[in-house]
């Protein structure tokens, strides 16, 4: 009998002492993904995300003028994580458009920087599809927003891996 009663405590105090993990497994991407703003059809707002396997992301905004240049309104590096389908971006280096200058179509070069190493985070919904070679991504739409950019509130297409 107390050999019974010992399997039985043995049972149920390995029952109770191993915890559940609810820890939601990383993921990580690497490669360029290619995307566009939503309802910009007529002249499209490209956006293009570089992941790299260390957790650096490089995003680039631009449009494609008729001389087929790229014509950027913003570029962002920093690192990103992904935790199941939380998305979290810190932005260190933020470059935009210049308000004093003006050109129809900007280089890289003649972007002006105005986040530098500031921590910035943005936190959104990531759904991954066909095995991580495409995703769409979502954010909260708040009224307004450090930098300005409204593009978060209307969405992005899905993002497809390039070759």
């Amino acid at each position: 009998m107390k050999n019974n009663f010992l399997i039985i405590l043995l049972i149920t105090f390995g029952l109770f002492s191993c915890s559940q993990e609810d820890e939601t497994p990383l993921t990580q991407l690497e490669g360029t993904y290619l995307g566009n703003l939503l309802g910009s059809d007529d002249n499209p707002q490209f956006v293009e995300m570089t992941f790299q396997a260390n957790g650096e992301l490089k995003i680039e905004e631009f449009r494609i003028n008729g001389k087929n240049e790229r014509c950027y309104s913003s570029i962002s590096e920093g690192k990103y994580s992904l935790k199941g389908n939380e998305f979290t971006y810190t932005i260190n280096t933020f470059l935009g458009l210049d308000p004093a200058a003006f050109s129809e179509c900007f280089s890289q070069s003649e972007l002006m920087a105005y986040l530098e190493n500031s921590g910035l985070i943005q936190v959104g919904s990531i759904e991954l599809k066909s095995e991580n070679t495409v995703f769409s991504i979502s954010y909260p739409c708040y009224d307004t927003f450090a930098n300005a950019r409204v593009n978060l509130c209307v969405g992005y297409s899905d993002f497809v891996l390039q070759d």
